[in-house]
């Protein structure tokens, strides 16, 4: 009896928190913020912060200096540098290859979007963490059927036109420690992109 009414109090405690931050929203308040207050809702904790890496015998405790060294260590392990002698001969090989690029560009796959296919991918697509454009999937998945005809028409310009826009080429890179790794070393860390959905919509 006291468990459950402990329960319903903690659920009413909640609501009430949750109904009184949403009419606090307005225009200058940041996703993150919101996304923020439904994870601490939720009971679920913050991603780790990276407060300082340890790299050549120096310590690291600047975000810049912190985003140079991870970027410069992802780049250096993904690049070819850090391959296998036997795997950058198959490369090298499989180079030398020349591909036949030539189509009358009929192919189905080479039509237009319609609006079947823009629904479609936006009600197939799950709420994922947004891009540097902060443009949140459930803002596109709730916009009237004129502003998905818009939004349609702005796709096939970029896919007839080829003209993808400089915006869509930028992405918020999330750090996540390798678990049990040492988090002040650079090679223990995997790198997550947060891109626009509304490119992603369109991929």
């Amino acid at each position: 009896m006291v468990l459950a009414k402990a329960r319903r109090i903690i659920r009413q405690a909640k609501k009430s928190s949750w109904q009184g931050y949403v009419s606090r929203i307005n225009s200058r308040t940041s996703s993150k913020s919101v996304w923020d207050r439904i994870r601490r809702i939720k009971g679920k904790s913050s991603a780790l912060s990276v407060n300082h890496l340890n790299v050549d015998n120096t310590t690291l405790t600047t975000f810049p200096d912190i985003a140079n060294s991870l970027a410069s260590t992802i780049s250096f392990n993904s690049s070819s540098n850090f391959s296998s002698d036997a795997f950058q001969g198959i490369k090298h090989q499989q180079e030398k290859r020349r591909l036949n690029f030539k189509s009358r560009n009929d192919e189905c796959y080479n039509d237009k979007f319609s609006i079947s296919e823009l629904r479609d991918s936006l009600k197939r697509a799950r709420d994922t963490a947004t891009g540097p454009d902060e443009i949140h999937y459930q803002i596109l998945k709730h916009l009237p059927f004129s502003t998905l005809l818009i939004l349609l028409d702005l796709f096939n310009r970029i896919w007839v036109d080829g003209n993808f826009p400089p915006s869509w080429n930028e992405a918020t890179i999330i750090p996540i420690p390798k678990p049990g790794k040492n988090p002040t070393n650079p090679n223990n860390y995997r790198l997550i992109a947060l891109i626009s959905c509304i490119y992603k919509t369109m991929d």
